[in-house]
Protein backbone atom coordinates (compact mmCIF):
# COMPACT_ATOMS: atom_id res chain seq x y z
CA UNK A 1 0.00 0.00 0.00
CA UNK A 2 1.16 3.53 -0.77
CA UNK A 3 0.15 6.62 1.20
CA UNK A 4 0.31 9.67 -1.03
CA UNK A 5 1.72 12.24 -1.11
CA UNK A 6 3.58 11.16 2.07
CA UNK A 7 5.53 8.39 0.31
CA UNK A 8 7.03 10.87 -2.16
CA UNK A 9 9.15 12.33 0.64
CA UNK A 10 9.09 13.51 4.24
CA UNK A 11 6.37 16.06 5.01
CA UNK A 12 7.03 18.44 7.87
CA UNK A 13 4.70 21.03 9.28
CA UNK A 14 1.03 21.44 8.32
CA UNK A 15 -0.22 19.80 5.11
CA UNK A 16 0.76 21.83 2.05
CA UNK A 17 0.23 21.63 -1.69
CA UNK A 18 2.74 19.55 -3.64
CA UNK A 19 3.51 18.89 -7.31
CA UNK A 20 5.12 15.59 -8.37
CA UNK A 21 6.29 14.75 -11.89
CA UNK A 22 5.49 11.01 -11.70
CA UNK A 23 7.04 8.59 -14.21
CA UNK A 24 7.28 4.80 -14.34
CA UNK A 25 9.04 2.39 -16.72
CA UNK A 26 6.89 -0.71 -16.09
CA UNK A 27 3.10 -1.06 -15.94
CA UNK A 28 1.39 -1.64 -12.60
CA UNK A 29 -2.01 -3.10 -11.75
CA UNK A 30 -4.38 -2.28 -8.90
CA UNK A 31 -1.89 -0.52 -6.67
CA UNK A 32 -3.52 0.19 -3.32
CA UNK A 33 -3.37 3.94 -2.83
CA UNK A 34 -4.36 5.78 0.32
CA UNK A 35 -4.69 9.46 -0.56
CA UNK A 36 -4.18 11.70 2.46
CA UNK A 37 -4.89 14.73 0.25
CA UNK A 38 -7.02 15.45 -2.79
CA UNK A 39 -5.15 15.36 -6.10
CA UNK A 40 -5.29 16.45 -9.70
CA UNK A 41 -3.80 13.71 -11.88
CA UNK A 42 -2.80 15.38 -15.15
CA UNK A 43 -2.08 12.37 -17.36
CA UNK A 44 0.59 13.11 -19.96
CA UNK A 45 1.60 9.69 -21.36
CA UNK A 46 0.00 6.23 -21.04
CA UNK A 47 -3.35 5.19 -19.59
CA UNK A 48 -4.71 5.07 -16.05
CA UNK A 49 -7.51 3.01 -14.52
CA UNK A 50 -8.94 4.31 -11.25
CA UNK A 51 -11.20 2.23 -9.01
CA UNK A 52 -12.89 3.92 -6.05
CA UNK A 53 -15.46 2.43 -3.65
CA UNK A 54 -18.23 3.70 -5.92
CA UNK A 55 -17.03 3.46 -9.52
CA UNK A 56 -14.17 2.72 -11.96
CA UNK A 57 -12.87 4.68 -14.93
CA UNK A 58 -10.17 4.33 -17.60
CA UNK A 59 -8.59 7.46 -19.10
CA UNK A 60 -5.86 8.31 -21.59
CA UNK A 61 -3.78 11.46 -22.09
CA UNK A 62 -6.74 13.36 -23.54
CA UNK A 63 -8.20 13.54 -20.02
CA UNK A 64 -7.23 14.26 -16.43
CA UNK A 65 -8.70 13.42 -13.03
CA UNK A 66 -9.71 15.27 -9.89
CA UNK A 67 -9.67 12.65 -7.11
CA UNK A 68 -10.96 13.03 -3.56
CA UNK A 69 -8.81 11.89 -0.63
CA UNK A 70 -9.44 8.29 0.47
CA UNK A 71 -8.72 4.72 -0.57
CA UNK A 72 -8.57 3.74 -4.24
CA UNK A 73 -6.91 1.31 -6.64
CA UNK A 74 -4.80 2.53 -9.56
CA UNK A 75 -3.53 0.70 -12.63
CA UNK A 76 -1.11 2.39 -15.01
CA UNK A 77 -0.10 1.26 -18.50
CA UNK A 78 2.69 2.56 -20.68
CA UNK A 79 2.09 4.41 -23.93
CA UNK A 80 3.30 2.79 -27.21
CA UNK A 81 6.48 4.82 -26.69
CA UNK A 82 7.00 2.76 -23.49
CA UNK A 83 6.52 5.80 -21.27
CA UNK A 84 4.10 6.70 -18.52
CA UNK A 85 3.96 10.18 -17.07
CA UNK A 86 1.48 12.00 -14.88
CA UNK A 87 1.80 15.36 -13.17
CA UNK A 88 0.26 15.05 -9.71
CA UNK A 89 -0.96 18.20 -7.94
CA UNK A 90 -1.81 17.38 -4.31
CA UNK A 91 -3.70 19.85 -2.14
CA UNK A 92 -5.13 19.70 1.42
CA UNK A 93 -8.62 20.45 2.72
CA UNK A 94 -7.35 23.78 4.04
CA UNK A 95 -6.98 25.14 0.50
CA UNK A 96 -10.49 23.99 -0.39
CA UNK A 97 -11.91 25.73 2.68
CA UNK A 98 -9.99 28.90 1.87
CA UNK A 99 -11.36 28.87 -1.67
CA UNK A 100 -14.93 28.44 -0.38
CA UNK A 101 -14.54 31.37 1.99
CA UNK A 102 -12.75 33.73 -0.42
CA UNK A 103 -15.20 33.12 -3.26
CA UNK A 104 -18.31 32.68 -1.09
CA UNK A 105 -19.01 29.32 -2.73
CA UNK A 106 -21.57 26.84 -1.46
CA UNK A 107 -21.20 23.14 -2.31
CA UNK A 108 -24.26 20.91 -2.52
CA UNK A 109 -25.72 19.59 0.77
CA UNK A 110 -24.72 16.04 -0.11
CA UNK A 111 -21.35 14.92 -1.45
CA UNK A 112 -20.96 13.10 -4.74
CA UNK A 113 -20.29 9.40 -4.26
CA UNK A 114 -17.87 8.66 -7.12
CA UNK A 115 -14.87 10.24 -5.42
CA UNK A 116 -13.50 11.58 -8.69
CA UNK A 117 -14.38 13.49 -11.82
CA UNK A 118 -12.96 13.03 -15.33
CA UNK A 119 -12.22 16.22 -17.25
CA UNK A 120 -10.98 16.83 -20.81
CA UNK A 121 -7.88 18.83 -21.63
CA UNK A 122 -8.25 22.14 -23.40
CA UNK A 123 -5.74 24.87 -24.31
CA UNK A 124 -6.00 26.57 -20.91
CA UNK A 125 -5.46 23.38 -18.90
CA UNK A 126 -2.54 22.37 -21.15
CA UNK A 127 -0.83 25.71 -20.51
CA UNK A 128 -1.62 25.41 -16.79
CA UNK A 129 0.15 22.03 -16.62
CA UNK A 130 3.16 23.50 -18.38
CA UNK A 131 3.24 26.31 -15.80
CA UNK A 132 3.30 23.73 -13.00
CA UNK A 133 6.22 21.94 -14.64
CA UNK A 134 8.12 25.25 -14.78
CA UNK A 135 7.19 26.07 -11.17
CA UNK A 136 8.47 22.68 -10.05
CA UNK A 137 11.99 23.84 -10.94
CA UNK A 138 11.76 26.73 -8.46
CA UNK A 139 13.11 26.46 -4.89
CA UNK A 140 10.69 24.73 -2.45
CA UNK A 141 10.02 27.96 -0.56
CA UNK A 142 8.91 29.66 -3.79
CA UNK A 143 6.71 26.70 -4.70
CA UNK A 144 4.95 26.79 -1.34
CA UNK A 145 4.19 30.48 -1.77
CA UNK A 146 2.80 30.08 -5.28
CA UNK A 147 1.06 26.68 -5.28
CA UNK A 148 -1.98 27.89 -3.27
CA UNK A 149 -2.50 30.56 -5.94
CA UNK A 150 -2.10 27.95 -8.69
CA UNK A 151 -4.71 25.78 -6.96
CA UNK A 152 -7.14 28.67 -6.82
CA UNK A 153 -6.44 29.47 -10.47
CA UNK A 154 -7.27 26.00 -11.80
CA UNK A 155 -10.29 25.60 -9.52
CA UNK A 156 -11.82 28.94 -10.52
CA UNK A 157 -11.31 28.08 -14.19
CA UNK A 158 -12.88 24.62 -13.82
CA UNK A 159 -15.77 25.96 -11.72
CA UNK A 160 -16.52 28.47 -14.47
CA UNK A 161 -16.47 25.64 -16.99
CA UNK A 162 -18.13 22.85 -14.98
CA UNK A 163 -20.29 24.67 -12.45
CA UNK A 164 -20.34 24.45 -8.63
CA UNK A 165 -21.12 20.70 -8.70
CA UNK A 166 -17.38 20.19 -9.16
CA UNK A 167 -16.92 21.07 -5.49
CA UNK A 168 -19.11 18.16 -4.44
CA UNK A 169 -16.29 15.75 -5.29
CA UNK A 170 -14.05 17.34 -2.66
CA UNK A 171 -16.47 16.91 0.20
CA UNK A 172 -15.95 13.79 2.35
CA UNK A 173 -18.39 11.01 1.51
CA UNK A 174 -20.80 10.19 4.29
CA UNK A 175 -20.02 6.85 5.87
CA UNK A 176 -22.67 4.18 5.54
CA UNK A 177 -24.80 3.54 8.62
CA UNK A 178 -22.95 0.25 9.23
CA UNK A 179 -19.82 -1.49 7.89
CA UNK A 180 -21.95 -4.17 6.20
CA UNK A 181 -23.92 -1.54 4.30
CA UNK A 182 -20.70 0.10 3.15
CA UNK A 183 -19.39 -3.32 2.13
CA UNK A 184 -22.51 -4.05 0.07
CA UNK A 185 -22.16 -0.74 -1.76
CA UNK A 186 -18.52 -1.41 -2.65
CA UNK A 187 -19.05 -5.04 -3.63
CA UNK A 188 -22.08 -4.37 -5.83
CA UNK A 189 -20.36 -1.42 -7.54
CA UNK A 190 -17.43 -3.71 -8.43
CA UNK A 191 -19.34 -6.96 -9.02
CA UNK A 192 -17.81 -7.58 -12.48
CA UNK A 193 -14.36 -6.13 -11.86
CA UNK A 194 -12.68 -9.40 -10.78
CA UNK A 195 -11.02 -7.67 -7.84
CA UNK A 196 -9.33 -9.83 -5.25
CA UNK A 197 -10.65 -10.03 -1.70
CA UNK A 198 -7.69 -7.99 -0.42
CA UNK A 199 -8.49 -5.21 -2.91
CA UNK A 200 -12.18 -5.12 -2.04
CA UNK A 201 -11.32 -5.07 1.65
CA UNK A 202 -8.99 -2.12 1.05
CA UNK A 203 -11.73 -0.17 -0.73
CA UNK A 204 -13.97 -0.87 2.29
CA UNK A 205 -11.19 0.26 4.68
CA UNK A 206 -11.31 -3.17 6.37
CA UNK A 207 -8.89 -5.97 7.08
CA UNK A 208 -9.37 -9.12 4.99
CA UNK A 209 -10.66 -11.11 7.93
CA UNK A 210 -13.20 -8.42 8.86
CA UNK A 211 -14.27 -8.10 5.23
CA UNK A 212 -14.81 -11.86 4.85
CA UNK A 213 -16.80 -12.04 8.09
CA UNK A 214 -19.09 -9.15 7.14
CA UNK A 215 -19.40 -10.45 3.56
CA UNK A 216 -20.61 -13.89 4.63
CA UNK A 217 -23.05 -12.31 7.07
CA UNK A 218 -24.41 -10.03 4.33
CA UNK A 219 -24.44 -12.38 1.30
CA UNK A 220 -24.53 -15.82 2.98
CA UNK A 221 -21.75 -17.15 0.75
CA UNK A 222 -18.03 -16.60 0.17
CA UNK A 223 -16.69 -13.64 -1.83
CA UNK A 224 -15.22 -15.91 -4.54
CA UNK A 225 -18.45 -17.87 -5.02
CA UNK A 226 -20.59 -14.72 -5.09
CA UNK A 227 -18.27 -13.03 -7.57
CA UNK A 228 -18.33 -16.04 -9.89
CA UNK A 229 -22.13 -16.16 -9.74
CA UNK A 230 -22.35 -12.49 -10.74
CA UNK A 231 -19.97 -12.99 -13.65
CA UNK A 232 -21.86 -16.07 -14.83
CA UNK A 233 -25.14 -14.14 -14.73
CA UNK A 234 -23.52 -11.40 -16.78
CA UNK A 235 -22.17 -13.99 -19.22
CA UNK A 236 -25.69 -15.39 -19.64
CA UNK A 237 -26.89 -11.88 -20.51
CA UNK A 238 -24.12 -11.48 -23.12
CA UNK A 239 -24.97 -14.88 -24.64
CA UNK A 240 -28.68 -14.16 -24.98
CA UNK A 241 -29.32 -10.42 -25.19
CA UNK A 242 -26.10 -9.66 -27.08
CA UNK A 243 -25.83 -13.02 -28.91
CA UNK A 244 -22.11 -13.22 -28.23
CA UNK A 245 -20.28 -16.49 -28.72
CA UNK A 246 -19.01 -18.49 -25.72
CA UNK A 247 -15.45 -18.01 -27.02
CA UNK A 248 -15.98 -14.23 -26.73
CA UNK A 249 -17.47 -14.40 -23.24
CA UNK A 250 -15.38 -16.75 -21.09
CA UNK A 251 -12.55 -14.26 -20.42
CA UNK A 252 -15.05 -11.54 -19.49
CA UNK A 253 -16.52 -13.99 -16.97
CA UNK A 254 -13.10 -14.41 -15.37
CA UNK A 255 -12.15 -17.85 -16.72
CA UNK A 256 -8.80 -18.77 -18.24
CA UNK A 257 -10.22 -21.09 -20.89
CA UNK A 258 -13.48 -22.10 -22.55
CA UNK A 259 -13.53 -25.53 -20.96
CA UNK A 260 -13.55 -24.29 -17.35
CA UNK A 261 -16.15 -21.64 -18.25
CA UNK A 262 -18.43 -24.23 -19.86
CA UNK A 263 -18.15 -26.51 -16.83
CA UNK A 264 -18.94 -23.73 -14.34
CA UNK A 265 -21.77 -22.37 -16.52
CA UNK A 266 -23.42 -25.79 -16.77
CA UNK A 267 -23.08 -26.32 -13.04
CA UNK A 268 -24.78 -22.97 -12.37
CA UNK A 269 -27.52 -23.01 -15.06
CA UNK A 270 -27.91 -26.73 -15.82
CA UNK A 271 -27.05 -26.16 -19.50
CA UNK A 272 -23.92 -25.43 -21.48
CA UNK A 273 -23.49 -21.91 -22.92
CA UNK A 274 -24.46 -23.11 -26.40
CA UNK A 275 -27.54 -24.89 -25.07
CA UNK A 276 -28.43 -21.78 -23.10
CA UNK A 277 -28.55 -19.76 -26.34
CA UNK A 278 -30.99 -22.16 -27.97
CA UNK A 279 -34.73 -21.61 -27.46
CA UNK A 280 -36.37 -24.20 -25.25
Amino acid sequence: MQTLPNDFGPITGPPAALVVDYRIQAPCRNNRIQLSQHVFSFLLDGTKELITPGQAVLIDNRQFLLIRAGNCLMSEKLAPSQTYRSLLFFFPDALVERLLQRQDLRPAPRPATDGFVVLPYDAYVTHFVQSLLVLQQAPPAVQQRLLPAKFEEIMLYLLARQGPALLDQLRPGRAAAAPRQRLRQVVEANALSQLRVAELAFLCSMSESTFKRHFEQEFHTSPSRWGQQQRLEHAAYLLTARQQRPTDVYATAGFENLSSFTQAFKLHFGRTPKQFQQPI
